[in-house]
């Protein structure tokens, strides 16, 4: 496997043949972290290009929402869109788990949602509807916005929906293989940091259909992003051959969920590959 980035773990579930299946995981890409001090790491998220926004501008016109409060309108746009990085041992820099979270962070919350750089999502929508679309809607985005301005009331808990679950370990479930890097990259505490790139054998005897794969970063505060590509060194000995002409496996980003192929396909790493 041809991996970019920091120090990271991936795993994968294989099908092989019909029904059997085994399983790997691969190595990581770097975030683009800044260091603002000892205590503090911050992620450094640009919003979508200009052109992305207009078209968003022109499409999501501001909502009147009314009163809104926390319990019954903003927990649960919190918990969809925001929690899956905004929590403990996770990538972003501050918890979103409950209303104190929430409301200690607003302004940092308005800012970020007015430039649409929250949640972080910068596919163009005039080219086709994406499943793992996390952007805001209409109404989520006008809501958010109008609980700051309207002083972030809490509202009656007892009408906030459950606590989220989350699932601890593999997301994919337990992986019938493992690859990992060989070895540690220690990510510097600050500066621009260009991408490291890893390469890890697999050792398969014969081609291996995979069904499922997920990235797992060995530290999320400093991994941004994980690529993994797959090598059958057909396509190009040297290594800018291997980087222009990589066969994608899988990724990880902040919020994103690991690559499980619908039943009855799958994707083969060739005998051999890295």
């Amino acid at each position: 496997m041809l991996f970019q980035g920091r120090s990271a773990k991936i795993s994968a579930s294989l099908l092989l043949g019909a029904l059997a299946t085994t399983a790997f995981a691969f190595g990581g890409e770097d975030g683009g972290l800044v260091k603002k001090d000892k205590n503090q790491t911050a992620a450094r998220v640009r919003p979508p290009a200009r052109e992305v926004v207009e078209v968003y501008e022109q499409r999501d016109k501001p909502v009147h929402v009314g009163p809104v409060n926390y319990a019954e309108n903003v927990a649960k746009i919190v918990q969809g869109k925001c929690q899956d990085c905004h929590r403990p041992k996770q990538s972003a820099p501050f918890s979103l788990l409950t209303f104190e979270d929430v409301r200690r962070h607003a302004p940092t919350i308005r800012e970020v949602i007015d430039d649409r750089r929250m949640p972080p999502w910068h596919a163009d929508p005039r080219y086709g509807h994406f499943d793992n679309d996390r952007s805001l809607s209409a109404v989520e985005r006008s809501t958010l916005l109008a609980w700051v301005d309207q002083g972030c009331p809490e509202g009656d808990l007892s009408k906030a929906p459950a606590p989220r679950k989350f699932i601890e370990g593999w997301t994919i479930g337990k992986p019938d293989l493992v690859f990992e890097m060989p070895q540690e990259y220690k990510v510097a505490a600050d500066g621009i940091l260009p991408y490291e790139r890893f390469v890890v054998p697999t050792n398969f005897k014969e081609d291996t259909w995979i069904q499922a794969a997920e990235a797992r970063p060995g530290d999320r505060s400093v991994v941004h992003h994980i690529v993994v590509y797959v090598n059958d060194h057909k396509k190009g000995k040297n290594e800018s051959a291997r980087r222009s002409q990589p066969a994608h496996l899988c990724a990880y980003a902040p919020g994103d969920l690991p690559t499980i192929l619908p039943e009855g396909s799958a994707k083969m790493i060739p005998a051999g590959s890295d």
